[in-house]
């Protein structure tokens, strides 16, 4: 009776041993995270990084930690160069824990063909992101949006939805975007005028729209745009012929590459035309 009673204390002993080890290690987890988030802040992003990893190595189910990591590994800065296949397992392993934020910053790599995906993840993918666009804060919304324009108007898994890309499209033409999400947006946008353009098998062209979009993607800095929408007004596609502003927009593109390079001749007639329209202005 007393070895067993004995062996009951010594039980208890290393169970209580074990909670408050458990505790302990969680506490200076979360102490490395919180510290890793002040250094985050204050843009001491190697340093940020070694507390994550510290975060981690005290606490493996530490989501928001992992998470963290992933969106800071896969930055580029000095000394630092991105490394987008640790930061998706790192994002992998924080959505594995639970992290909703990780879930759909995967969905959404998954629509943008940054991450292999099967055609029935992408469909689920593609669910996930629109079911989340409601409560998704301003942030998370823009990449969630620009995610699944680029998933309707390049046809990923089924037949393009150019409806539905313009309606994600005009969402996001309203909210406050950074340089880089303002030259994938006026890609997207090129894209859809080339979509509008040719047309899909659930719709016919429509010129007008395929305007519409090439202008928004010109408007937005987009080069190529500028030099197809040279040529829709000089040959009035989806809109009026209008030779001065067919020569304004090739204005806006790059002369020397427009005068050198392969884009000449896939623009000849606008070309030759606001040559000689240049020329007579002098």
């Amino acid at each position: 009776m007393k070895k067993l009673t004995a062996l009951i204390l010594l039980f208890s002993a290393i169970t209580a041993f074990a909670v408050n080890a458990q505790e302990t290690n969680a506490v200076l987890s979360n102490k490395y995270y919180v510290q890793a988030k002040a250094a985050e802040n204050k843009k001491d992003f190697s340093n940020a990084i070694q507390l994550l990893e510290k975060s981690i190595q005290y606490n493996p189910n530490n989501d928001e930690a992992f998470y963290l990591l992933a969106h800071l590994t896969g930055m580029t800065f000095e000394g630092h160069p991105s490394n987008f296949n640790k930061a998706t397992e790192y994002e992998m392993r924080s959505a594995n824990l639970g992290n909703q934020k990780a879930k759909e910053n995967l969905s959404s790599a998954k629509l943008a063909g940054l991450i292999d995906a099967s055609d029935d993840e992408i469909i689920q993918a593609r669910s996930e992101i629109e079911a989340a666009l409601i409560n998704q804060p301003r942030d998370r919304k823009i990449y969630s949006l620009l995610a699944l324009i680029i998933s309707y108007e390049s046809g990923l898994v089924e037949f393009r939805d150019l409806n539905k890309a313009e309606y994600y499209a005009n969402q996001l033409m309203g909210l406050p975007l950074t340089q880089e999400q303002k030259n994938s947006f006026a890609l997207n946008c090129f894209y859809l005028s080339l979509g509008y353009m040719v047309g899909t098998l659930k719709e016919k062209r429509q010129p007008q729209k395929s305007f519409q979009w090439m202008k928004v993607a010109a408007d937005w800095g987009l080069k190529e745009a500028n030099y197809n929408l040279s040529d829709m007004y000089f040959y009035g596609y989806g809109t009026l012929v209008d030779y001065e502003k067919s020569y304004q927009a090739i204005k806006k593109g790059d002369q020397l590459e427009w005068q050198l390079g392969s884009l000449r001749k896939k623009h000849i007639f606008p070309f030759i035309y606001t040559t000689l329209f240049y020329l007579t202005r002098r």
